[in-house]
């Protein structure tokens, strides 16, 4: 298949499909991402991101977004964690305060120490 008949064979045989499992997650609070690459630079994301997602799914999120460009992630993953906190030993080393929900679950369990 060419990449152009890769493309409209995922528009028409694949994408609806796509769309109405996306729709029946968002239905239930599910989040739900997919991703459809037809050739190189050429992807497709559906999805939903429902409130209180994990971080597991929002680096997923960030990753699509930026396109390969591991730079754009970082810079997404950093200001997620400058907002919202977090619990990682490299962005600690990177100089990042653990603050928000991530410092409140630290202080409770200590389950994490950045020493």
């Amino acid at each position: 298949m060419t990449n152009e008949e890769k493309t409209k064979y995922f528009k028409e045989k694949i994408k609806p499909g796509i769309i109405a499992m996306k729709d029946k997650c968002a239905e239930a609070g599910i989040s739900f991402l997919a991703v459809a690459e037809s050739e190189p630079s050429a992807y497709e994301r559906i999805g939903t991101i429902c409130d209180g997602a994990s971080m597991a799914i929002m680096i997923v999120e960030m990753a699509v977004r930026a396109v390969g460009n591991v730079d754009d992630l970082m810079v997404s993953i950093t200001d997620h964690a400058r907002k919202y906190g977090h619990s990682s030993k490299m962005l600690v080393a990177l100089g990042i305060p653990v603050e928000g929900e991530a410092m409140n679950k630290i202080i409770n369990d200590g389950s994490f120490n950045p020493n």
